[in-house]
């Protein structure tokens, strides 16, 4: 809990939350308001990049490889507005979902869930189809972890640059 004026963060990746409602105490600091809330977007951007680095990195480590294609593909973008940062990870190859999450019967019976807000995806069981190998979920689960540590690193760092 802060003693003085705090600073909340929530951090999202696309609309899974990973963190919320962090407080950062800036009534040491010897700055303006302001000041310490650009640091903390400056942060919180450096933090999200990195993090959204590695889940790409680790997706295109996980993507199933034919042609190369869909694991090429693999990007981020990250997005940073007076008050927000997110960072949206994915591809544009139109087959992507399918190897994601698999299709018809062999896919409904490999639909795995990752994490407790993934939500079963209907698959057409007339067809046989294939099963699901996913790539982006696991990869996004998987760092969770680190990419707080990332954002609180990177944050930390900002602040302490301003109260030298």
């Amino acid at each position: 809990m802060t003693t003085g004026p705090a600073i909340h963060l929530t951090l999202l990746f696309g609309k899974r939350e990973i963190m919320a409602d962090v407080e950062y105490d800036v009534s040491d600091l010897e700055l303006g308001a302001n000041d310490a809330i650009r640091a903390i977007l400056k942060g919180a951007k450096l933090g999200i990049t990195k993090g959204a680095m590695a889940i790409s990195k680790d997706a295109k480590l996980l993507a199933p490889v034919d042609t190369g294609r869909l694991r090429g593909s693999i990007t981020y973008v990250v997005n940073a507005s007076d008050d927000e940062v997110s960072a949206a990870i994915g591809t544009s190859v139109e087959y992507a979902a399918y190897n994601e999450f698999g299709t018809g019967r062999s896919g409904a019976g490999t639909n795995v869930q990752f994490g407790p807000e993934d939500t079963p995806v209907e698959h057409d069981t007339s067809r046989k189809g294939h099963i699901a190998q996913p790539y982006i979920r696991p990869a996004f689960y998987g760092n969770q972890e680190k990419v707080k540590e990332l954002v609180s690193d990177s944050i930390n760092e900002m602040l302490s640059k301003l109260s030298k």
